[in-house]
């Protein structure tokens, strides 16, 4: 009888485990699917809505070789990536890979941001954005725009 209670007592906790592994990886696909459709639509508030409450962003502009990562609130972030999003109207947006990082939670996603800037000529970006669980929720905690130029980097 104690055996069979025991038995019972740890498929429970398998199944709850189970379950909540799949559900926290739920909620990391629907951020990165909401963020997906918040970029390829140019929506910043609508993006801003999965940052955390500082959010590192780093956007290359043409004009600038390199540009330095910086926190910013999510207020400042929106209206940063609003004009962003306004001086480099969006085509399209994919991920290009999608991963994590057993060791220390971490998930990230890394795409290309099609664009035409204000002379109406064609860009694109990449786009790394880096995801992590804060107060059981995930957050958007670092989001990078780079020129991408089409060279790859063999550094």
């Amino acid at each position: 009888m104690y055996a069979t209670t025991t038995r019972a007592l740890i498929f429970i906790w398998l199944l709850a485990a189970t379950c909540l592994i799949n559900l926290e990886s739920r909620a990391q696909a629907e951020i990165i699917t909401s963020a997906k459709t918040a970029i390829k639509a140019g929506d910043s508030k609508e993006l801003a809505r999965y940052f955390n409450t500082l959010v590192e962003l780093k956007i290359q502009d043409a004009n600038i070789s390199k540009a330095n990562a910086k926190d910013y609130s999510k207020t400042q972030a929106e209206y940063i990536l609003k004009e962003f999003f306004r001086d480099n109207p969006p085509q399209n947006f994919e991920y290009i890979h999608k991963g994590s990082s057993k060791e220390s939670n971490l998930h990230y996603a890394i795409g290309k941001y099609t664009c035409r800037d204000r002379n109406n000529k064609s860009g694109s970006f990449r786009v790394f954005m880096k995801l992590k669980q804060q107060n059981g929720n995930y957050v958007i905690d670092a989001i990078d725009f780079s020129r991408d130029d089409g060279k790859e980097n063999n550094n």
